[in-house]
């Protein structure tokens, strides 16, 4: 009885280890199997890929930082870079009415205003001008 146990034992053994060198990654098997590359370069990028499971796992916070600080950064980029320009916009157009408008000021609005009006599409100044003229 012991044989016949110690036999099925050696058996589940010999099955095990089959089974796992059958179960060769897909990139292994079409690499070193079927096209034949040294295993020289099978070893080194084993290697490569335990050091950069390695490294990974012990700079997981530093790459979570990185990743949140580089998200926030193109998100808020766009929002900056439209107020850049409005800001661009209303300066250029608030110097053009100050430099138009020297002796007909508007007690209504200020220049300022009627840039920012200007700027986000409004009409108000060019009828303002077409009362002026």
């Amino acid at each position: 009885m012991q044989e016949s146990e110690e036999s099925k034992v050696k058996k589940e053994n010999l099955n095990k280890n089959r089974t796992k060198s059958s179960d060769l990654p897909w990139w292994v098997e079409l690499l070193f199997v079927q096209i034949g590359l040294p295993e020289s370069v099978l070893r080194n990028t084993l290697k490569l890929k335990a050091q950069a499971k390695d490294h990974i796992k012990n700079r997981r916070v530093s790459y979570y930082i990185t990743f949140l600080l580089i998200g926030s950064i193109s998100y808020l980029f766009p929002i900056i870079q439209e107020s850049r320009i409005k800001n661009i916009c209303v300066k250029e157009t608030n110097n053009l009415l100050n430099q138009g408008i020297k002796d007909n000021k508007s007690k209504e609005l200020t220049s300022t205003s009627l840039s920012v009006n200007h700027c986000n599409g409004g009409n108000y100044l060019s009828s303002k001008r077409s009362e002026l003229l």
